[in-house]
Order: structure tokens, then C-alpha cells, then sequence
């Protein structure tokens, strides 16, 4: 992965569900028990298969775990964070 500490950009082998499985694995490190993922993307790779079931299984969770897929930027994330219960 490319960019600075605060600012990561996808390398040429990367795409948003890779990114999501390595910043779900560090948060997963904190432990807790996990209730709901939420995945905000601007360009979700998978169009003709699922996005959440290769993010869930990246991650070694429950494949029946509720998986929220947004697609779009800023407002999508806001959006995504209020509704979080």
C-alpha cells in the first residue's frame, strides 16, 4: 500500500476488500465481539459475487454476520456512522 500514515492508496495489487481485511484484522486485535461490518467504498471490485462473504472470510468471522455495504465517499461514511448502532 501507498501514501502517508493518515492517507493510504491502494497499490497495484490491492483493491477496497483487501484494505478492508487488513484494517479489520488491526481492529480485530482489540478484541470484543464483533455485531456488525460496515464497508464503504467508492469502487467495490466484486460486481457479480459478494463483496461482504470474501470481506467475512478474510477476516475468519461468522459468515452470517450482518455486512453493510455502501457504496460511495464523505457522505456515504457519515451515513454509515449514524446508523450504527
Amino acid at each position: 500500500c501507498w501514501g502517508t500514515p493518515l492517507h493510504r492508496v491502494a497499490g497495484d495489487d490491492e483493491d477496497a476488500i483487501t484494505m478492508a481485511v487488513e484494517a479489520g484484522r488491526a481492529a480485530l486485535t482489540a478484541g470484543g465481539a464483533v455485531e456488525r461490518v460496515v464497508l464503504v467504498s467508492r469502487d467495490l471490485p466484486l460486481l457479480e459475487s459478494s463483496n461482504a462473504a470474501v470481506l467475512l472470510a478474510g477476516l475468519g468471522l461468522d459468515p452470517e454476520l450482518e455486512v453493510d455495504e455502501r457504496l460511495g465517499g464523505a457522505p456515504a461514511t457519515v451515513d454509515a456512522v449514524s446508523s450504527a448502532r
